[in-house]
């Protein structure tokens, strides 16, 4: 009976054991982007693959100037697709599909005499970026640089090109 628990526990350890070959956790924040302005975010990669990778973003804006401006908060979401450049082990390019969730607060006028209320309105702000990324195969310093394309029918009629700077840690 031990040999049996000692077996499936060997097959466990081997199947749950690390054997990827990039980090695939990264923390890091986001000046200008999808947000704007900036974002704290999270992203995941899908597979363990060094060369050609998928992944993931979460992030969060929250304006802190709560009387300045219309904005409350962006959720910027997103996938990617990575592809290690030839010659460096931690450079890659990056080619992004995102949508941001967009959260504003307007005024609705009763006419001059009845004054008005504030509410809340939401938005999708969908879009594409491109640029480089450093991902270090083992963990550690993090950063992309990217120019991305969107359609924020709030902020203006055009499409808007904006760059963005990311900078963390991969684990």
């Amino acid at each position: 009976m031990r040999k049996i628990y000692l077996v499936i526990i060997a097959v466990l350890f081997t199947l749950f054991a690390n054997t990827q070959d990039i980090a695939r956790n990264n923390i890091y924040l986001e000046l200008g982007g999808p947000a704007y302005l900036y974002s704290v975010n999270y992203e995941h990669l899908l597979s363990s693959n060094k060369d050609l990778n998928f992944p993931i973003r979460i992030g969060i804006f929250y304006n802190f100037t709560r009387y300045s401006a219309n904005t409350l908060y962006y959720i910027p979401f997103s996938i990617s697709i990575i592809k290690k450049m030839n010659g460096d082990y931690k450079m890659y390019f990056e080619l992004k599909a995102l949508t941001t969730l967009a959260f504003y607060r307007k005024f609705r006028s009763l006419g001059a005499a009845h004054g008005g209320y504030h509410y809340i309105t939401h938005q999708f702000i969908p879009g594409l970026s491109f640029g480089i990324r450093r991902q270090a195969p083992n963990g550690g310093f993090y950063y992309h640089i990217n120019m991305q394309i969107s359609y924020d029918k709030e902020a203006s009629d055009n499409i808007i090109m904006w760059p963005a700077l990311g900078i963390g840690n991969t684990f």
